[in-house]
């Protein structure tokens, strides 16, 4: 995936991902263990998430525009799309009661956390973080960085 480095926007849409500065800050920052992948399939997990209307927010991941929400922005990394095979996998509410081994009230909480509170949803994905790792995608690091305005660059910390 050394090619993610070299990655430009062929748009300058701001509402989508800087992959090339993304991936550069996670893989300087954190160790190769922590980055989600899998490798026996030669899979990497780029990116994971919670949203009440899934199959619209997989839309927006590939078909950014400025109008939407912020999103990786496939649509405008057109030699990236070709140079690599791309996946989702996604859990669907619905797909809570044909879980077996599940009770019908671990079934209920599921999806109460699912669908009650946005602060549900994220305790559900960072749980997934915690477990899977850190998807290469995901720039929360170096937004608080920048938010911050600690250094981006490793190693430069005071």
């Amino acid at each position: 995936m050394n090619t993610l480095h070299t990655q430009t926007n062929t748009s300058g849409c701001k509402k989508a991902l800087n992959i090339a500065e993304v991936v550069s800050f996670n893989e300087e920052t954190l160790p190769p263990e922590v980055l989600c992948s899998t490798p026996a399939e030669n899979f990497r997990v780029v990116y994971n998430g919670t949203t009440a209307m899934v199959f619209s927010r997989l839309r927006n991941h590939t078909a950014t525009t400025e109008k939407g929400p912020f999103s990786i922005g496939l649509n405008f990394y057109p030699d990236l799309v070709k140079e690599h095979r791309w996946s989702a996998r996604i859990f669907h509410i619905g797909m809570i009661d044909g879980i077996e081994g599940l009770t019908a009230d671990e079934k209920r909480v599921f999806k109460e956390l699912g669908t009650q509170h946005a602060r549900s949803r994220v305790a559900v994905e960072m749980a997934w973080r915690m477990r899977y790792g850190w998807p290469l995608f995901n720039q929360k690091g170096l937004e608080d960085r920048k938010r911050t305005g600690a250094p981006i660059e490793p190693g430069t910390e005071g």
